[in-house]
């Protein structure tokens, strides 16, 4: 006799499943229908893409407006057509080729056309081609100045600098004055990165071969030099060490 409920609830339990298949509702989840009118969110599901290990990103370089994306035919860089590296209305004012550790490289400075020669727009792009690289020439690192910085025009020298084995670029950036002013500059082609610069008159800067570096060679001037005739010079050699960059290996004083 005691086990009579038990039999009475099981049966309950039977006629409940009996009834939620009937009516194709989940057992004990209550449906409220939708308002009229509801529309459903949109799920969107992104494709599942494994992740190498192996693959990295390398971020574009900041380079000069209007400067091409690439040059598509892969051809050495004597081949290369100076006007196909640089901004539309731009004209070609230098130009540099060299090879580096890291490829073939072009270096072109160019300029905006104007009729007051101190007053140009002016920029600077290194282009590199790397072996089976697509495409095969690509825009690596550039530099760009307004016309009213006045740059009055850009020479370079092409040499090593940095003392890694590879050659950089020594580059002058004229600003004029009495003093032969300029902007100086060493790149380094093979990194496609600035690594010194410094604004200077009444001096230059040279590549030096031993140590591998530069030379800063700067005019002293005396209480009473008039600026004509400086009292000496001064050269100071300048390494490179990574992570602190040029830094002074000798300085050496000469009368006038």
């Amino acid at each position: 006799m005691r086990r009579l409920p038990l039999v009475l609830a099981a049966a309950a339990f039977v006629a409940v499943l009996m009834t939620s298949c009937d009516t194709d509702q989940p057992i004990g989840v209550p449906v409220t229908p939708l308002p009229s009118g509801s529309i459903l969110p949109s799920v969107t599901t992104q494709p599942s893409v494994p992740a190498s290990p192996s693959a990295t990103v390398t971020p574009p370089p900041d380079l000069p407006s209007g400067i091409p994306v690439s040059y598509d035919l892969d051809v050495r860089k004597e081949d290369v057509p100076s006007k196909a590296l640089i901004p539309p209305g731009t004209k070609v004012s230098n130009r540099w080729m060299t090879e580096t550790p890291a490829g073939e490289v072009i270096v072109v400075a160019y300029l905006t056309p104007s009729g007051d020669p101190f007053l140009q727009a002016r920029g600077l792009v290194e282009w590199r081609r790397t072996g089976g690289s697509v495409p095969p020439w690509s825009p690596v690192f550039g530099m760009e100045h307004r016309k009213s910085e006045g740059i009055l025009g850009v020479e370079g020298l092409v040499g090593e600098a940095t003392g890694d084995g590879s050659v950089d670029l020594l580059l002058l950036e004229s600003t004029g004055g009495s003093g032969v002013c300029g902007n100086w500059r060493v790149i380094d082609l093979a990194a496609a990165s600035e690594r010194w610069a410094r604004s200077l008159c009444d001096g230059r800067v040279d590549l030096h071969a031993d140590p591998v570096g530069i030379a800063l060679l700067e005019a002293v001037y005396g209480p009473e030099d008039p600026h004509c005739c400086p009292s000496g010079f001064r050269t100071t050699v300048l390494v490179y060490q990574e992570g602190r960059g040029f830094v002074k290996d000798s300085v050496q004083s000469t009368p006038a």
